[in-house]
């Protein structure tokens, strides 16, 4: 992430329309004239840039960490993110958006030692494979549900699977993050059969067995 910051342009139009009501009412034909609307301009210019502020504006730039498989790594997991972040948008605030916003943030928290550590890839690609898909599909199952009226004995039976799940990925993500914080290595296969089995009772685990196979086939490729 970068911040870049964008001026406004509004002072300086603003500056522009007063300095030609000055000229048009009082004129600019002396010295003395030139140093009164300098001096106006001066004066009114910091007020202007405080009621018309500069943006800051976060832009993503392509990660460059030497490594390739590293750098789509992240840049599949970028995208899977925007996805969760705007399916998020849609479903109702009722505690499980709470917890793909913190799904969320400790994904970009992972990506962000990624970069700096590239030879992390095999130890977090798991978490950017399976577990970012996975919350994808949960998010996306939550809006079918809001969707169709959420009201129902299977409705109410999938969101507290779906709240549960979502919990299970919110902690592997903070241990696997705190395991790198101090240089340690997590093993999350059972936690992914437990979140596995969890998924499988309602139905919720389509694609993301896919995805995690072809995951799986690289590592033994390696």
């Amino acid at each position: 992430m970068k911040t870049k910051r964008i001026m406004s342009g509004a002072p300086m139009v603003m500056l522009g329309v007063l300095m030609m009501a000055y000229a048009l009412l009082i004129g600019l034909h002396s010295l003395l004239s030139y140093v009164g609307a300098g001096l106006l301009c001066f004066l009114l210019l910091a007020p202007l840039r405080r009621y018309f502020p500069d943006r800051q504006l976060v832009v993503e730039v392509p990660p460059n960490t030497g490594n390739i498989a590293c750098d789509q790594l992240i840049v599949e997991a970028r995208q899977v993110i925007r996805n969760i972040h705007d399916a998020r948008s849609k479903i109702p605030a009722d505690g499980i958006d709470k917890k793909v916003e913190l799904i969320e943030a400790l994904a970009r928290q992972m990506l962000a030692a990624l970069a700096k550590q590239p030879e992390l890839q095999s130890q977090l690609r798991i978490f950017l494979r399976y577990y970012l898909p996975t919350t994808l599909k949960l998010v996306e199952a939550r809006v079918q549900i809001a969707e169709n009226g959420g009201r129902g004995e299977v409705a109410e039976r999938t969101l507290g699977r779906i709240e549960e799940a979502l919990e299970a990925i919110r902690r592997a993500f903070e241990k696997q993050i705190d395991a790198v914080d101090h240089f340690r290595y997590l093993n999350v296969e059972t936690e992914i059969e437990v979140l596995r089995d969890l998924l499988c009772k309602d139905g919720l685990l389509d694609h993301v067995d896919q995805a995690d196979q072809t995951d799986q086939t690289e590592q033994e490729t390696q």
